[in-house]
């Protein structure tokens, strides 16, 4: 990524300082705000105490008695509203923000029907709960080793049904509270669902972040170095690079696939070009589409050289510039990306709006939430 700025002496530093100051009230002035209501549907009665925020963001509120929130200090462009509440269906509203705009509306929450039956209140949790328990953190939290910093501080909030061939689900209305100590944040994750086949993970869950303050300098000069290294090569800065038109020269690159058995064997392999896979959408979204598997390799080495002879535009779309055929001679990290179910919407952040249609294996499947960031964050920032 492009270095912010660099200063090299003081004075320097005091003059930009001054002149920033307006450019930040003004950046403040043109943030908006939502405001309005949680209310039951089925009564019409305010919903006290719900969630409210901007998912993947450090945005957030509860609902007062009245059922009222406001969120302030909303960035310009897309979002999704996020309100949940026990004994609730959440609720997940997609808004397009314009600067300086503020929007105000009712949120309606529909309650869920319990089935009633024999509960068993133990003391205890059982061996078979515990082992459940070992394996949603391996899948949600991801087997880096920033996972290993990271603690689910409520996990007896959570249920968990396990089928023979594998098939594994977990499920809570509780909100899930874990602490990363690799980048900083405390994540208050909504489950939505959580469903492993044995093979694939398909998950949906809404984040809002909230930063850790450290009494220490030294552990915040870690974490924000650390932040950086975590969304170098990620999902997440693979879809912000893709939007931006910045895939090559972010370290990516992309290529085209048939079947995954076939990526270690000696079948060429074709690289992919930006239009083939993502088209401009409405509401500030894009659409992302592959053929059948796309390989994504990620390089911090790969790097343009200046005048370098770039590839020629394909006269058709399968057209394409034949690459090296064997992955297993490259070292570049790799991930493998399916949609069963059709394109996928993608924000400028980097976000995904119908997470449970895409499924990811590779490296890419390693990360978990031990890997997220807001959405506002960038290399270089706080």
């Amino acid at each position: 990524m492009k270095p912010w700025f660099h200063a090299g002496a003081g004075c320097v530093v005091m003059l930009l300082m001054q002149a920033a100051a307006p450019t930040a009230m003004a950046q403040d002035t043109l943030r908006a705000r939502i405001s309005g209501r949680v209310i039951d549907d089925s009564t019409h009665a305010p919903i006290v105490n719900a969630n409210v925020f901007i998912a993947n963001s450090m945005i957030g509120t509860s609902s007062d008695t009245s059922g009222m929130f406001a969120l302030r200090n909303v960035p310009e462009g897309f979002c999704e509203l996020v309100v949940s509440c026990v004994g609730f269906t959440m609720s997940v509203t997609h808004l397009q923000i314009a600067a300086g705009v503020s929007q105000e509306l009712d949120v309606r929450l529909t309650p869920k029907v319990l089935s009633v039956g024999v509960v068993e209140v133990t003391g205890k949790r059982s061996e078979v709960w515990l082992e459940n328990l070992k394996t949603f953190e391996r899948l949600m939290l991801g087997s880096s080793g920033e996972a290993e910093e990271c603690r689910l501080l409520n996990p007896e909030v959570l249920e968990f049904s396990a089928e023979p061939g594998g098939h594994f689900r977990a499920h809570t209305d509780r909100v899930l509270t874990v602490e990363n100590m690799a980048t900083g944040y405390r994540l208050h994750l909504i489950l939505g669902a959580f469903d492993f086949d044995g093979r694939w993970l398909s998950s949906e869950y809404k984040v809002r972040y909230e930063e850790i303050q450290p009494l220490d300098p030294d552990v915040r000069k870690k974490w924000t170095k650390h932040r950086a290294e975590v969304f170098s090569g990620s999902l997440r800065h693979f879809l912000v690079s893709l939007v931006n038109d910045e895939v090559t020269s972010e370290g990516f690159a992309m290529y085209d696939a048939e079947s995954p058995s076939k990526l270690m064997g000696d079948s060429p392999l074709y690289e992919v070009k930006r239009y083939e896979v993502l088209h401009q959408g409405s509401g500030g979204l894009w659409s992302f589409s592959i053929r059948k598997y796309l390989v994504v390799t990620f390089d911090r080495r790969r790097v343009p050289m200046d005048g370098a002879q770039q590839m020629p535009e394909p006269r058709r779309p399968r057209d394409f510039a034949a690459v090296t055929p064997r992955l297993r001679n490259m070292r570049p990290q790799l991930s493998v990306l399916s949609l069963p179910k059709g394109a996928i919407s993608v924000d400028s952040h980097g976000q995904i709006m119908n997470q449970l249609a895409l499924k990811v294996s590779g490296d890419w499947a390693k990360e978990g939430i031990a890997h997220g960031l807001p959405i506002d964050y960038r290399p270089g920032t706080n």
